[in-house]
């Protein structure tokens, strides 16, 4: 079996391969910039599959791998030879805006095509529900809440938290938002409301019309205290059980 860890000066046909990903691009200006951004290695493990080896995960604009380097380890979000974004720029705004909240995966470095990632492995939220006991349940859930009404004030819509499973991970019983290739601050942000719609489906609870109400509420005015109002049904709800 091939070596996981692979340096950037290795003739490693997977280094090129994952640069080049899915057709041929200027190979050498791609190794150039992610050198540049202070990466070393490459580490070819995780849950995806990508032309024979693994990555941490592919999308339809980037792939996304472990490696290692001035930062320790890291997540590098390669941008797609074919994607239809022009560079890795808004992605990298986003984030660090995020950041600002204390949201996000920490933003290391990026450069046109490279995006230089805090590494954050957990378990997807909706596979780490269906296990969860209910006290520590409630504890991730309120912990998700305020990461998402601190990116609502902030007027930072993330875009893909109603597909949350997709997004959130739990590490360490933390939850931990990823992924802000399609947020955007032109938008009304509704990260809360997307999170509570999630929680409620993946915990087999009815959206009743007492929270619905209230989320209503809070999207016409997202304060504080309609957040309070938001967080409190949502956790008796599940303390109901």
């Amino acid at each position: 079996m091939a070596e996981s860890v692979v340096s950037l000066d290795s003739p490693d046909n997977r280094v090129y391969r994952v640069l080049s990903f899915p057709r041929e691009v200027d190979f050498e200006g791609r190794l150039r910039e992610l050198r540049a951004l202070g990466v070393e290695h490459m580490i070819f493990e995780g849950p995806t599959e990508l032309e024979g080896f693994r990555v941490l995960g592919k999308g339809c604009t980037s792939v996304v791998v472990k490696a290692k380097g001035v930062w320790g380890y890291v997540a590098v979000k390669i941008r797609r030879t074919d994607s239809d974004r022009e560079d890795m720029f808004h992605e990298a705004f986003c984030t660090v805006l995020a950041n600002s909240v204390g949201v996000g995966p920490k933003v290391f470095a990026f450069s046109p095509n490279f995006l230089v990632l805090e590494l954050l492995e957990g378990t997807p939220i909706g596979d780490w529900i269906r296990e969860a006991p209910a006290d520590l349940l409630i504890r991730v859930v309120d912990s998700l809440m305020r990461k998402a009404f601190a990116l609502d004030a902030i007027g930072l819509d993330h875009g893909e938290l109603s597909r949350a499973q997709r997004h959130v991970l739990i590490s360490d019983s933390r939850p931990r938002i990823l992924d802000f290739e399609s947020a955007s601050v032109r938008r009304k942000p509704k990260n809360l409301t997307s999170i509570v719609q999630y929680v409620m489906r993946s915990t087999d609870k009815s959206l009743d019309g007492e929270t619905i109400s209230l989320l209503r509420e809070y999207k016409k005015s997202p304060s504080l205290e309609n957040y309070a109002k938001v967080r409190q049904r949502v956790i008796d709800i599940l303390r109901r059980g």
